[in-house]
């Protein structure tokens, strides 16, 4: 059984990170639209391994909850910066817009972009050449869509911001949908 001396040293355990600090700080980044993923993942790989909840097993109480909490943020933080849609969700929060709930897209060239790639999609139904190109033409829609997000939220104009991110929402569900139907093909 540890002394109480061997208890307060076994306790001095310091966070890696403040439990407010934002998802970029975490990382060292600087907020932005765009994040280097290999940098990303490198420093994931990092913090991880220095706030792993294994590494605390035989550490005192506090040390073991800390060490838990961070490899959560972590994790949280990572699959956030990851993506791009959740990223441009977290710069639109984190920039004290919210979308509100009942929001919905009111522009007409993009609805009719929605139904001629859904078309498209339950056209390709089983067609693996007809999938790859989708998924090309979708990849390019969600990196014009980015951009547009990029371009929008460097200059405040959040109503342009939003609107690029339901686009990106909608073109990144359908890239899931078709990689879905890519992966079934493949495994048939």
């Amino acid at each position: 059984m540890a002394t109480s001396a061997e208890h307060v040293i076994a306790c001095t355990l310091k966070p890696a990170f403040g439990e407010q600090q934002d998802y970029f700080s975490i990382f060292g980044l600087v907020p932005s639209c765009v994040v280097d993923l290999d940098d990303l993942r490198v420093r994931y790989r990092q913090l991880q391994q220095a706030v792993h909840p294994d590494r605390f097993a035989h550490e005192c109480d506090r040390s073991q909850r800390l060490a838990q909490q961070q490899a959560a943020q972590v994790n949280a933080a990572y699959n956030t910066l990851k993506s791009p849609l959740l990223r441009a969700q977290y710069l639109m929060a984190c920039a004290g817009q919210e979308r509100a709930a009942e929001r919905t897209v009111q522009d007409a060239g993009f609805l009719m972009t929605q139904i001629e790639l859904r078309e498209r999609l339950d056209e390709a139904a089983n067609d693996l050449n007809t999938l790859d190109q989708l998924m090309a033409d979708v990849r390019q829609k969600i990196a014009q869509h980015q951009q547009s997000f990029a371009e929008a939220w460097q200059k405040q104009e959040w109503l342009a911001a939003q609107n690029a991110i339901d686009k990106l929402q909608f073109a990144t569900k359908l890239s899931l949908e078709i990689e879905d139907r890519q992966e079934h093909l493949l495994d048939i």
